[in-house]
Formats: C-alpha cells, sequence, structure tokens
C-alpha cells in the first residue's frame, strides 16, 4: 500500500530532471517513455502487481514465480540464487503494531522529526522525556515535572 500511495502521489518532483528520475520509487514524469528505458526497476504499477501475487511466500523463488506471472517473460532471479525449497512466510499484521493511539503515533513521528534536527533527549526519572533543541545554550536544565536538575 506504501508503493500505491507513492505511485499516486500529486506532489511534483520539482528537482527530478532526466538525469535522477531513474533514481526516484516512482516516474517523476509520468508518461515519459524515454525515461522508463534507463529506471533501474519496473514501473510502480508493475511492481505493485507483482508484490500482490506474492500473498504466498517472500522467498526469491517466490518472487520470480510472480515477475513471471505478471510480466509473461522469465524470471530475473538466477537459478542459483534460489537455493532453498523452503518456504519464507509473509509475515502477519501484529496487534502491538496497531494499538497506539493517534496521539501516541504523533508524538513518536514528532520525536523521529526532533532527532534529525538535532535535538537531545534527556529521560528524567520521573518519566518526563526532555527535548533539549540543538540551539540550547545552558550547561544545564530543570525537569519541569520534578524539578530535578540535568547536565544538557
Amino acid at each position: 500500500s506504501a508503493l500505491e500511495k507513492i505511485a499516486s502521489s500529486p506532489v511534483s518532483m520539482e528537482s527530478a530532471n532526466q538525469v535522477t528520475a531513474p533514481m526516484y520509487i516512482a516516474n517523476p514524469f509520468r508518461g515519459a517513455k524515454a525515461v522508463s528505458l534507463f529506471s533501474t526497476h519496473p514501473p510502480a504499477e508493475e511492481r505493485i502487481r507483482i508484490l500482490r501475487n506474492m500473498a504466498h511466500g517472500a522467498a526469491f523463488k517466490d518472487y520470480n514465480a510472480a515477475y513471471s506471472a505478471v510480466t509473461h517473460r522469465g524470471g530475473v532471479i538466477p537459478k542459483t540464487a534460489i537455493v532453498s525449497d523452503e518456504p519464507i512466510g509473509v509475515r502477519t499484521a501484529s496487534a502491538a503494531a496497531t494499538t497506539a493511539s493517534p496521539k501516541q503515533s504523533q508524538r513518536q513521528v514528532g520525536d523521529i522529526m526532533r532527532k534529525v534536527s538535532g535535538f537531545t533527549f534527556i529521560d528524567c526519572a520521573c518519566g518526563v522525556r526532555l527535548k533539549v533543541p540543538p540551539t540550547f545554550a545552558g550547561r544545564t536544565l530543570h525537569c519541569p515535572r520534578c524539578n530535578r536538575k540535568h547536565n544538557a
């Protein structure tokens, strides 16, 4: 479903040009056949059909069979890479992944963005997580809940 969202995204990719277009997950120049010739991956729609065809397993042989069924061409994985006939089952969704509340999910995304932006995280003994911006000039800070002193 993530690949479907990327492929159908209305976001324009202004930074794409003829040289960088093959590196994008989805073709930034929809319908441009010349760019497709140099692409390292099949078109997103074809990849989605291949992945949907792999519902029974995730081994190389399963991908190869799905690729052949969708494209009506031979497989793309060399026979030497398919050394085992043991199936690799497809993982089912777990309840743990879906139990986060919208507020918890939003907090996790915010923390990821802060980490990327250079924030430092300090966990206080009282349970508060202090988020220190990279521009913080002080040497110490106090927890707003318990007033415990922390080194920045």
